[in-house]
């Protein structure tokens, strides 16, 4: 397996599994969950992880090509990496931004379809490239 088909899928099932998960909570438990940005610890470590799992990707699949799922995987690459920066090195605007999401629910619900159907064409486009 390559790199490029070991990422998508990688990305592609972390984007579904997540998805499905916050989308059978309760909005509730959604906002409990947002609540969680106020704690320190909780944001500093998801941005160590988010950051960890940005560098490796960007790092062992850095392309630039404008064919899918090659430049997709480059780009959640990046887009983990920059998240984690900006969790670790300014907590305070992660704060505030979940706050602001904190009572939209159905905006909240809406980013977490299209998650899933991101994840669902990653992992399609994936098995396309694995088939040719």
């Amino acid at each position: 397996m390559n790199t490029t088909l070991f990422l998508a899928q990688f990305w592609g099932w972390m984007l579904v599994i997540l998805g499905v998960i916050f989308l059978m909570k309760k909005p509730s438990t959604l906002t409990a969950i947002f609540r969680l940005e106020a704690d320190k610890t909780f944001v500093a470590t998801s941005g160590y992880i988010s950051m960890i799992l940005g560098l490796i990707t960007v790092l062992l699949h850095n392309i630039w090509i404008w064919t899918f799922p090659l430049v997709l995987v480059t780009i959640l690459g990046w887009v983990a990496l920059i998240k984690g920066v900006l969790r670790i090195g300014f907590p305070q605007a992660t704060h505030q931004m979940a706050v602001s999401l904190e009572h939209k629910p159905g905006f909240i619900r809406v980013l977490l379809v299209i998650m899933i159907v991101l994840g669902v064409w990653i992992l399609w486009a994936a098995s396309q490239t694995a088939g040719m």
